[in-house]
């Protein structure tokens, strides 16, 4: 009789192989078509694995009530509590979210060199993230770690350069831009190849003894795991339900969105009380 872990591990590489496969399969289209193939192609993986109180769909960008918008995010994961805004035409939907709504924001890359990884970081980066419209249950005591969690950031590629020139790569990049904590990448996975993680809070401790403070980054390879793509894949989904968790102690407020739209509507009159009134004596 076979272990239940073990084929999840069968069961989760198997999926990491697909997606390969549908690398290979779009080397012979063009940038920008196989692009989106294999955008679909992570996003049928998620859809079908992902908790049902979340969605994901091909992205446009995140906003907040000030008017301040991301870039282009290629794929949102949003919770059930939201609401859903988007865009649709004979041959794509593409949706756009506010912050309070978004569990995670994921980059799609087929190839992970130094320029398409800082373009990818930058898109992350520029997700509005100063003010946040969301009530937390009065028994909550780590409200501001939660919404630490939310959304994640996270890059996905087909290929890579090697993880010890990613790393390096990204140290750069701290190094040279100057980033909130929230605004830092969550999650790197280069299919089948290898993956970077970062702590969030506390610390961890690796199998060698060694503790890892809030902040860094745990990384693991093909060199050093026999099923790379499954183990990565696996810990894509448990980020994204660990960050939805975060929504069952959190009420969003829109309240915020409509006073806004409101201010800001060209047509907009002042219905002040006393000229209510005085409608009502007249009509009497």
């Amino acid at each position: 009789m076979s272990n239940a872990i073990t084929d999840l591990i069968d069961y989760f590489q198997s999926e990491a192989d697909d997606l390969d496969n549908v690398f290979n399969k779009n080397k012979g289209f063009t940038n920008a078509d196989a692009g989106d193939l294999r955008e679909n192609a992570l996003l049928d993986f998620l859809s079908h694995h992902i908790p049902s109180r979340t969605r994901i769909s091909k992205g446009g960008y995140l906003f907040d009530s000030n008017g301040n918008k991301s870039k282009q995010i290629d794929l949102l994961v949003t919770n059930n509590l939201t609401l859903q805004f988007s865009q649709s035409s004979e041959l794509s939907r593409k949706i756009f979210n506010c912050i309070e709504g978004c569990v995670a924001a994921v980059s799609v890359k087929t190839n992970l060199d130094k320029n398409s990884f800082y373009d990818s970081l930058d898109n992350l980066a520029s997700i509005p993230l100063e003010k946040k419209f969301i009530r937390t249950n009065a028994n909550i005591s780590n409200y501001e770690s939660l919404l630490y969690k939310v959304p994640q950031k996270i890059i996905f590629a087909y290929k890579g350069q090697g993880l010890e020139k990613t790393i390096n790569d990204l140290q750069e990049y701290y190094k040279n831009n100057k980033l909130d904590e929230r605004q830092k990448l969550d999650l790197l996975i280069v299919n089948n190849e290898y993956a970077l993680a970062r702590i969030a809070e506390g610390t961890k401790s690796m199998l060698s003894g060694k503790e890892l403070p809030a902040g860094s980054y745990t990384k693991w390879s093909k060199i050093n795991t026999g099923s790379i793509g499954g183990l990565s894949l696996f810990r894509l989904l448990v980020f994204v339900q660990k960050a939805g968790n975060v929504f069952e102690n959190l009420d969003l407020d829109m309240d915020a969105y409509y006073e806004q739209i409101n201010l800001m509507d060209p047509l907009r009159t002042d219905l002040t009380n006393s000229s209510i009134e005085k409608n009502k004596s007249n009509n009497v």
